[in-house]
């Protein structure tokens, strides 16, 4: 089946000059009109409703739900969003009860104008209210967290091979006593690098000791350095160290900066925007590569808006050091 990028390319224009030039925008050439419609012809490619609905005069809408805090990510599916002549709606995080009624509010009162949903992460679906019902009438696409995936199509990493990774790249540093640290409710990503992290341990060198499996208690009462600390003298100071999340780094970067049992030892954290590690000794990052991924969920939710029917698909990105 055709899609909008096959209907720019043989038209010779962008995809947000096709998109425009089939909803008769008043910005398109009445001769660049004529061109792209031509190709939509021999492709046999048609517009759905959905994109039908936004009159001219209209912006198109990509709604990210609920806005996140990860700045490449939004500024990459801001960034991608505007290439195709859309604008972004960044919906607030599910914090109280009050969150879900202006979710539907808002999408009811921008309906004709939206495009698609972007979920972030799987809390939305963890709020109280109907939240498959509200999104129902839309195209979705979920980032990060695939579990569950009631949005069909899942643009992320991988996080097992991530934790795989940072396993591997540890034993090359020549660690020999090598700990995983995470939380004791972790998401399902967290989970997923743990376990890909203690299967590399595994067949890398045949053993993986559980009590160098650190879970810090992030709603205990007790302080976190207490309680990772107190970890520590259990098994002896590990001299490689795999921080699952940003949350964890950032929580443990005082105690990690500060300790004289751990200057040596080596760090691997996710992700690039950790700041209050980024300029300690032996600390290296693994890439989730934030603009990738919202660049191409934007892709994926405008070709599910216009071409895609229902099939469950993934995309993962790939990482790097």
């Amino acid at each position: 089946m055709a899609t909008l990028a096959d209907v720019a390319k043989l038209a010779g224009v962008s995809t947000a000059t096709a998109s425009r030039a089939l909803n008769d925008s008043v910005l398109v050439h009445g001769d660049t009109k004529e061109r792209v419609k031509t190709a939509a012809a021999q492709l046999g490619y048609t517009m759905t409703s959905r994109a039908r609905t936004t009159s001219v005069g209209e912006e198109k809408l990509i709604v990210v739900l609920p806005s996140t805090r990860l700045t490449e990510l939004e500024e990459a599916i801001y960034r991608s969003a505007f290439s195709f002549g859309c604008g972004v709606v960044f919906l607030p995080e599910p914090f109280n009860d009050d969150a879900v009624p202006l979710w539907r509010r808002t999408l009811k009162l921008i309906e004709k104008q939206v495009l698609g949903v972007l979920i972030v992460g799987d809390p939305v679906w963890r709020v109280p209210g109907n939240i498959k019902e509200i999104l129902a009438p839309f195209p979705c696409v979920q980032l990060l967290d695939e579990s569950p995936i009631p949005a069909g199509f899942f643009v992320g990493n991988d996080d097992a091979q991530i934790g795989y990774d940072a396993a591997v790249h540890l034993i090359h540093c020549g660690c020999r006593k090598i700990a995983v640290v995470s939380a004791k409710e972790d998401h399902i990503y967290a989970q997923k690098r743990t376990r890909g992290f203690i299967t590399a341990m595994l067949e890398q060198t045949g053993n993986f000791d559980p009590g160098l499996h650190y879970q810090i208690d992030l709603a205990s009462e007790q302080s976190y350095k207490e309680d990772f600390m107190h970890q520590i003298a259990k098994s002896g100071c590990p001299d490689g160290i795999f921080l699952v999340s940003d949350v964890i780094t950032i929580t443990l970067a005082p105690v990690l900066s500060e300790d004289p049992q751990l200057a040596g030892a080596q760090l691997v954290c996710v992700g690039q925007n950790v700041r209050s590690v980024a300029g300690m000794p032996n600390v290296s990052f693994i890439d989730q590569d934030l603009f990738t991924i919202g660049e191409e969920a934007v892709y994926a939710l405008l070709n599910r808006a216009g071409d895609v029917q229902g099939a469950k698909r993934r995309m993962l990105i790939p990482h790097r050091f």
